[in-house]
């Protein structure tokens, strides 16, 4: 029987918990700052995270929006110690939001779809 050798993650500490996310630096492709990760959505059933939402800094208008991303649209830059975003920040004036006072709701199947199809990406489920 042949052995196999399992590598260890790239980083000493490749988990992190939820509450430590929220608050993190979100980066665009240039490594400008544009926000941060605010929460993230996890689907129940298969621990999978869905997408984060992000407060954007300095956005036109953004104030107290919060926008939904699709996780696999975020990397984690070692160097910078926060994600970096594969959007082009003027896509997101249109994007899903939602405010602080009027929530958007995240769970339904419809919005779900509504957020991958906007940024034209795979659906965490189908990956």
């Amino acid at each position: 029987m042949r052995s196999v050798t399992i590598s260890p993650p790239a980083t000493r500490r490749p988990l992190i918990s939820a509450d430590r996310v929220a608050g993190t630096d979100v980066f665009d492709s240039a490594g400008r700052p544009i926000g941060e990760v605010r929460d993230v959505m996890i689907d129940k059933l298969s621990g999978q995270v869905a997408y984060a939402i992000l407060s954007l800094r300095g956005f036109r208008g953004s104030g107290d929006r919060y926008y939904p991303v699709p996780w696999r649209l975020l990397n984690y830059d070692l160097t910078r110690g926060g994600y970096v975003a594969r959007i082009d920040k003027d896509r997101l004036g249109d994007a899903p939001s939602f405010s602080a006072t009027s929530r958007l709701e995240l769970e339904t199947p419809e919005n779900i779809r509504w957020i991958y199809d906007y940024y034209g990406a795979t659906p965490y489920w189908l990956m």
